[in-house]
Formats: C-alpha cells, structure tokens, sequence
C-alpha cells in the first residue's frame, strides 16, 4: 500500500485493494474517541456505500494527522469506519483504556472485556500499592463497580476473568490474577446467587483486590530475597497482613468483606497460618477463597529463574492440602481449570 504524507493511503492503492465488509466491524464514535491520538496500531478501512466496498483510509503506525482523524471521526458518524478482524487484538489495544466504553463495545467478546479488566487492574494497583491516595482508591472502586455489572449481567462471565489470570503469568500481574481468580470462585461459592447486588460484589472484589496491600510497606530486600529469610525478616513480612488492613482503616474501608481478604490470606485451617493462627471455621469464607486464590497464583506465576508451575499440578496439590486449605474452594478452582481456554 502507497501512503501520502499524512498516512493516508494512495488513489491507485485504494482502487486495487478494495475489500468485503463481511471481513470488518465497524467502529461506534465512541469507540474511535478512546483511541490513540498521534499513531493507531490498527488500520482503518472506509466503507464506499456508492459502490458497496471497503478501501484502505489509514495504515498503523503510519502519523494520524488531525485533519485525517477529523475525516475517520465523521466516517464513524455516518456508520462507515471499520477495521479487519484479524486486527481484533489491536483493536482491543486501542480500548484497553476505556473501561466503561470497552464494557458496551458490541465488537469486543467477553474475554477482550475481561482482559481489559485485568490490565486496568494492574495499572491502579500499582498505582495505589505505591501511594495510597483517595482518589487512586476511587479510580478502583470505580473499575471495580463495572467489573460487577460484567459480572451480574452473566454469570458465564466469571470464567473469562479466571482466563485472564492465566494468559499472563508475570510477577507484576500476580496480585491482580490472584484478585480475579478469587473473584471468580467466590461467584461460585454459596454466599453469591441472584440476589446478591452488584454492590455487593464490587465491595467484596475491592477486597480481594486490595489483599495484598501490606506488602508496600515490606522493603524490595526482603520481598525479593531468594535465600530463606531471617527470623526478623520473617516477623516484618508477616505484619504485612495486620499494615494492610491498618492502611485501608485509614482510608476508610472497614469491614469483613473489605478486611478478611488482607487479614486472612495467610490463616489456614489447620493453624499453622498467620497472623492470629486461626483454625476451622474461625477462618471465614472470603480469607479461605483468597488464601486459595494467593497460593495458586503464587505457584504458577513464572520468575526469571523458576518457571511457573502447571495450573492443573498446582491445583491438585491444593486438594492434596485439604487440613491447610478449603478443599470444596480447591475443587471450583479445578472446575474452573477444566472449563476456560488460556
């Protein structure tokens, strides 16, 4: 394809490339507005009603000048903008910001919706485990409200993050794969069913979430150590569990659905957990799901000299471990396994 200085494509490329639009979706207003403003990673097509084809009107990587943008904008309007199917993984890039946009987007599936999730996820996360501000918080409780209306809306939905966990296996998705997958069993656990709200939901995955929140004040030194850690160094990881719940207080987030994920991660049934060594049901449902969750998530995420584990060999052996962790948890996570493509 010939392109002229604006990244558009030539008169004689256009005439000798013409496409069927059963190849092609077509891009809302409200989409193109969330995408890139300088260079797209996809390329845009203009559907010729006159003459009932597409041709090329913007190829990626390409500068996407203003005055192109202002034409592909009108294109959208008028029902004429589309992009390649095969280009579906960068058409997502281009909503991966845009959570409450990406959520009603009629050409994204319910795995790229649960994909955006996840790297939204990571990115506030990140944000308010390094400094944790109201407003970044608010950025989470807002991502998490759709994340509940994605997930009463289908229930089917669940599976598709439990998915996202496992496409992406890095140290720096850990906690939030951890988060989805905890999400996803508590969506089969007892205590969820039709009647509960998406409110609910959404406080109960603000939690699950925000697990780990203690961890930001453990130094890299120790979190990142590879020989075992010293007695004292073992105390100061340990009271990152009791600093969590003590930083989301602070904020204003109290309780169960909020503090028993962050406190009880670490317990287990048989006592050997901590902070408070609890036993049995002293452990409540939403620490066990996430002790779950947190173990799992810590087994199959790869480390730059340890690969991760096999998700099935990892869940097996959480079965295996039915005095430490919740087995009926363990089994929906096996199920789970059985049921999602990654």
């Amino acid at each position: 394809m010939h392109l002229d200085n604006t990244g558009r494509p030539s008169v004689n490329a256009m005439d000798s490339e013409e496409l069927s639009i059963e190849e092609f979706n077509q891009i809302d207003p409200e989409s193109f507005d969330c995408f890139p403003r300088r260079k797209l990673p996809l390329d845009l097509f203009h559907f010729k009603e006159e003459i009932n084809v597409l041709v090329p009107l913007y190829r990626a990587g390409n500068p996407f000048s203003e005055a192109l943008r202002k034409e592909a904008r009108q294109l959208s309007e008028a029902g004429q903008l589309f992009f390649s199917r095969n280009q579906q993984t960068r058409y997502v890039q281009c909503l991966s910001s845009s959570l409450d946009v990406a959520v009603d987007d009629p050409n994204l599936s319910a795995q790229d919706v649960a994909d955006i999730f996840a790297e939204q996820l990571v990115t506030l996360q990140e944000e308010f485990f390094g400094n944790p501000l109201p407003d970044v918080l608010e950025m989470i409780g807002w991502a998490l409200d759709l994340l509940a209306v994605f997930l009463k809306v289908d229930s089917r939905n669940a599976a598709y993050l439990a998915a996202s966990a496992h496409r992406n296996r890095t140290r720096q998705r850990q906690r939030v794969n951890a988060g989805l997958v905890a999400v996803a069993l508590y969506c089969r656990s007892g205590d969820y069913d039709a009647d509960t709200s998406a409110d609910e939901l959404s406080r109960v995955a603000l939690g699950f979430f925000l697990y780990d929140l203690g961890m930001s004040k453990v130094s890299r030194l120790v979190t990142d150590k590879a020989q075992q850690l010293h007695p004292d160094e073992k105390r100061r990881m340990q009271e990152h569990t009791r600093q969590g719940v003590e930083i989301a207080n602070r904020l204003g987030l109290t309780g169960p659905e909020v503090e028993e994920p962050i406190l009880q991660h670490h317990e287990r049934l048989d006592g050997s957990g901590y902070p408070n060594k609890l036993r049995g049901e002293a452990v409540g449902l939403l620490g066990r799901i996430m002790g779950v969750a947190d173990s799992y998530m810590a087994m199959i995420t790869d480390r730059p000299h340890c690969p991760g584990r096999d998700p099935a060999e990892a869940a097996a052996e959480l079965i295996r471990l039915e005095q430490a962790y919740d087995c009926s948890i363990s089994r929906e996570l096996v199920t789970f396994l059985k049921n999602i493509t990654f």
